[in-house]
């Protein structure tokens, strides 16, 4: 996607002896507990922003031509899709259709960018963490701000970094929230507070937080809260398998 900027971890011997991914897995991180989470609409403003016809509607094929354009910055595949990356796209447009033989447009298309960006590397990192024997707490943020109104589109959800105003108490500092929504900050709140002070968000008179384990259950944050489990769980899978697959076909390089 033209514009945008990728800023990458250095490997440095210092900060980063080693890549961030092999020392997730060797386990060499801080015993610390961990929060982490998404939110469902990830890339909700940024496809818009970038493609402003995506507002009034989207052609399928164009939408197909966004997402063919986007996965090289992220997936540099090997063995079957590599001489034909047309096989990935249209293996990666199946796990967004009921029975994987029709494309839903800009709906689809926002799902896909959303999971390949942020969804799947917060699950694999979650995965890390918790295999390391920390306590891990997910989340996926399900609430759309009715400052979004007039600002965002209509199908736009709960886009990227929209939780953090309801961290910091925003709703009661801004004024215009409803109700409900000072209710929901107030929750999110002592949430974050509870797990600042303890090492864990739950707390008396709160829906209960589960913890991260092999079932990867984790609290749906919307005006009402609800414990969930395997977040898109197809979709997760079919872009970690190939990440892994971009991981362990990299050349290794030495320092100049």
């Amino acid at each position: 996607m033209n514009g945008l900027s990728f800023i990458s971890a250095c490997v440095d011997g210092v900060f980063f002896p080693k890549n961030p991914r092999k020392l997730l897995s060797e386990k060499s991180i801080s015993a610390v507990p961990y929060i982490i989470g998404v939110n469902n609409c990830e890339f909700g403003w940024v496809m818009p922003r970038k493609y402003p016809p995506f507002v009034d509607g989207l052609d399928k094929d164009v939408a197909r031509q966004i997402l063919q354009s986007n996965l090289p910055l992220l997936i540099k595949v090997r063995d079957q899709f590599q001489n034909n990356p047309m096989l990935l796209l249209v293996a990666g447009l199946a796990v967004y259709t009921p029975g994987g033989t029709h494309f839903t447009g800009k709906y689809g298309l926002l799902d896909a960018m959303g999971d390949v960006y942020f969804v799947t590397s917060s699950v694999e990192v979650a995965r890390y963490h918790r295999d390391a024997g920390n306590p891990v707490y997910f989340y996926e943020f399900q609430h759309r701000p009715s400052s979004a109104e007039g600002l965002v589109p209509e199908f736009v959800k709960a886009d990227h970094g929209a939780e953090i105003a309801f961290v910091f108490g925003k709703p009661f500092l801004a004024g215009g929230a409803t109700k409900e929504e000072n209710e929901l900050s107030r929750t999110v709140m002592r949430y974050w507070t509870n797990f600042a002070k303890n090492g864990n968000p739950n707390g008396e008179g709160l829906v209960h937080w589960p913890q991260y384990d092999l079932e990867e259950k984790y609290l749906a944050i919307d005006l009402e809260q609800k414990a969930a489990q395997k977040l898109k769980e197809r979709r997760v899978e079919f872009w970690a398998q190939l990440m892994k697959q971009n991981h362990t076909g990299r050349r290794k390089h030495t320092d100049l």
